[in-house]
């Protein structure tokens, strides 16, 4: 009979034959509870797949009978002992203690090696770090509302270990595959890659082995799964850091693009970054929209409305001198030029996103969706660099080369990439009156003055032919006089928790039934509230 001895060999476990040994079979360990019966295969504990030399181990710990069956279960007799010594190399590097090993025992019964996690909280600011895996890769479904960088960013400044993994395997690591390199030298991901490099460099697998053994929601399966994805990631890196120094040696933009993301993901961290209520806010909304739950929007009106109102009153109310509405063109009015100042703001913009997905029929919901698509992305980090790079706009050596911004769901798909136009109405107050909910506001008038002809007459010179064919003659005017005409607006039909901005003499600006803008006075250039913002 010949006898292996296990070595480690490259990482992965190793046979030799060289003779024969005994020993007596200790009982399994308590882990191995449930295993099923397999058939021992020394020859897996060789195999460069980490997946197969876990499952061999655990048919050769718990699933050999005593023997003398030399293809099975009568080599795991004699070689006990080496095999547990190989076994708990693995344990340190898989960052595994010794209860872990029933998570091998699931993994190996499942015959399973994609990782397909469930998301199994009820909120986003609940989940488990698997559950931040979960909610990330579900960004790569076809048809998925929101990318992977808005995903992983909804989860900052509390993105686990083992989010960042899902990050790093949907957005970063191209599959494993070589990224090809097309005749202008370019490879369409340098900017993602510039958005992933502090991901890349803050994964620690050692903490992302920590929360996997607290995470006890999820199954054991799962959780081998993860614990071997993060193992095998570290080699994937590697060949991810090869690729990006040639990226860089390429072209010196390249290195631009890094400086800016990272200048850009530590200023959201200091700003931002720091604003947990409203990150908490928009959390809870993202979660009421992830989760399909309407209990989750349970009073969210008055929250959202109040972060939107703090984000705005942090501009100046200079910013917005000289915005009106015009009276026969509501597309040209306060919305469109106050649209871009408003979508200037991070935090106006994460606001505004919160409120659409609190009230996403609301009137207002219309004229905030214009300004988060014209704005900067700005959910996080990661959005953030984005924002800066495409601000940026880095210019590359090679005549035709051409950078590929990732195009980000749901929000700041249009930013830098069109104009805002909305529509708003509105003037200066007369009368109001309360029915129930709505406000019914009557406008001061307006008088327009004109030159207007009281007196002509028709000569023989045509002027055109009718199309029944009747001539009409060319008239000419007589006598002129400067006339007024009423151009005031019908009156408007308001929401009534206006009331309060609204008394006669000020001027305001709607959209539908929600009001936008007010000001003092007719007089007054700047208005002094902007989405229930004070303005200062």
């Amino acid at each position: 009979m010949k006898r292996f001895i296990i070595g480690i060999v490259g990482g992965a476990a190793a046979l030799a034959a060289t003779g024969t040994a005994g020993t007596a079979q200790a009982a399994p360990p308590a882990w191995c509870k449930g295993a099923a019966a397999a058939r021992p295969d020394l020859q897996a504990l060789s195999s460069s797949d980490t997946r197969e030399v876990i499952a061999a181990f655990v048919a050769a710990t718990c699933g050999a009978p005593p023997g003398k069956d030399e293809s099975g279960h009568g080599q795991v007799e004699g070689h006990r002992a080496e095999i547990e010594a190989a076994r708990q190399a693995w344990s340190k590097r898989l960052g595994m203690t010794e209860a872990d090993w029933a998570d091998a025992v699931a993994y190996a019964a499942a015959q399973d090696y994609s990782i397909a996690a469930d998301f199994a909280s009820k909120t986003l600011a609940q989940a488990t770090p698997i559950d931040q895996y979960a909610a990330i890769r579900k960004s790569g479904d076809p048809g998925a509302e929101l990318d992977a960088m808005y995903s992983t960013d909804m989860f900052e400044p509390n993105l686990s270990e083992t989010g960042r993994l899902a990050f790093l395997q949907t957005a970063c690591l191209n599959n494993g595959q070589a990224a090809p390199v097309d005749a202008s030298g370019m490879t369409g991901t340098e900017v993602a890659w510039a958005i992933c490099q502090a991901d890349v460099e803050r994964f620690d697998a050692a903490k992302l082995f920590g929360e996997l053994r607290a995470d006890t929601v999820h199954g054991g399966a799962i959780r081998m799964k993860l614990r071997i994805a993060a193992y095998e990631l570290p080699r994937r890196i590697k060949d991810h850091a090869a690729e990006v120094q040639q990226m860089l040696q390429r072209d010196d933009a390249s290195k631009k693009l890094f400086e800016i993301a990272t200048a850009a993901r530590g200023a959201w961290a200091q700003t931002t970054g720091k604003n947990t209520r409203l990150l908490d806010l928009a959390l809870a909304m993202d979660s009421a929209a992830f989760t399909q739950s309407r209990k989750q929007l349970e009073g969210c009106g008055a929250a959202t409305e109040a972060a939107l109102a703090e984000a705005v009153s942090a501009i100046p109310a200079r910013a917005f001198d000289g915005m009106r509405d015009e009276r026969d063109n509501p597309s040209a009015g306060f919305a469109t030029s106050a649209g871009p100042v408003l979508a200037g703001s991070a935090e106006v913009t994460l606001a505004a996103a919160a409120f659409m997905r609190c009230a996403p029929d609301a009137d207002l919901s219309a004229f905030l969706k214009e300004i988060v698509a014209a704005g900067p992305p700005s959910r996080g980090p990661r959005n953030a660099a984005l924002a800066q790079i495409k601000r940026a706009k880095v210019a590359y050596d090679k005549a035709g080369a051409q950078l590929v911004h990732p195009r980000p769901r749901p929000y700041g798909a249009g930013y830098l990439e069109g104009g805002l136009q909305a529509r708003s109405t509105g003037g200066a107050v007369k009368a109001i009156k309360r029915s129930g909910d709505t406000l019914s506001v009557e406008l001061q008038q307006t008088l327009v003055k004109s030159r207007d002809c009281v007196r002509s007459h028709d000569t023989s010179k045509v002027s055109r032919v009718r199309a029944d064919g009747t001539v009409e003659y060319q008239s000419i005017c007589d006598r002129s006089e400067v006339r007024s005409h009423d151009h005031t607006w019908t009156g408007f039909e308001l929401a009534a928790k206006y009331a309060a901005w609204l008394k006669p003499g000020v001027v305001f600006s709607s959209t539908g039934k929600d009001v936008i803008a007010v000001w003092p006075s007719a007089a007054a250039r700047a208005p002094s509230i902007v989405l229930g913002g004070k303005l200062k």
